[in-house]
């Protein structure tokens, strides 16, 4: 079903194109035109195999399992979470995240990651954020990747809403925190993230 449906797309696409006597429309025309619309199918960014490289739930060696550098880690299941220390034993602590959508870290050689209920991709491997009607919802955003540096009105949408603003992927390099009542005011600048929880940005 899904290939006639192309193959329709594909049909309808090239009977705009002129067309003359001598002309006429071969199957390697159509399979071109398929090729294309299939080529531009949506990808789920939430779907491991929309990917070449991903780093699936698992514990790893930086280094040894997986490359030193900066990654953004997306849900798969709910309580989804990734832990970053620097010692086996779990006891000496880097970063700690959980999160419902997606987030960033930054890791280093010789620290242990754990994933739960997630995976990673290589931040390089990352497409910027696709804003659906004009809302940011909950999320970790890079500054000048996702969201344009600028001042933002974030409004909450459910009890606990707050947002945090770091200089590091790790979210530990506190610039601003607050908890949101109803709404507040933010300026982000190029190179920072952005946290939301329970909130959103409408860019209307």
């Amino acid at each position: 079903m899904k290939k006639i449906l192309l193959l329709s797309c594909a049909l309808v696409l090239l009977n705009g194109l002129p067309v003359n006597a001598e002309e006429s429309v071969s199957t390697s025309d159509i399979d071109e035109s398929v090729e294309s619309i299939e080529e531009t199918e949506y990808k789920d960014p939430f779907d491991p195999e929309s990917y070449e490289t991903t780093f699936e739930e698992d514990v790893y060696k930086i280094g040894t399992d997986m490359p030193a550098g900066e990654y953004k880690v997306f849900s798969v299941e709910d309580h989804a979470s990734y832990t970053l220390t620097n010692d086996a034993r779990g006891e000496d602590y880097v970063a700690y995240m959980s999160f419902d959508t997606f987030v960033y870290m930054s890791v280093e050689e010789d620290q242990f990651l754990e994933l739960k209920n997630s995976f990673a991709i290589p931040v390089e491997d990352a497409e910027p954020v696709v804003i659906e009607n004009d809302i940011i919802g909950p999320g970790v955003y890079r500054i000048g990747i996702d969201i344009d540096p600028g001042e933002y009105k974030v409004t909450a949408t459910d009890e606990h809403a707050s947002y945090t603003i770091t200089g590091d992927a790790n979210m530990n390099d506190y610039i601003d925190y607050s908890s949101i009542d109803k709404s507040n005011y933010i300026e982000v600048l190029e190179g920072e993230y952005l946290e939301i929880k329970n909130a959103e940005i409408n860019l209307n």
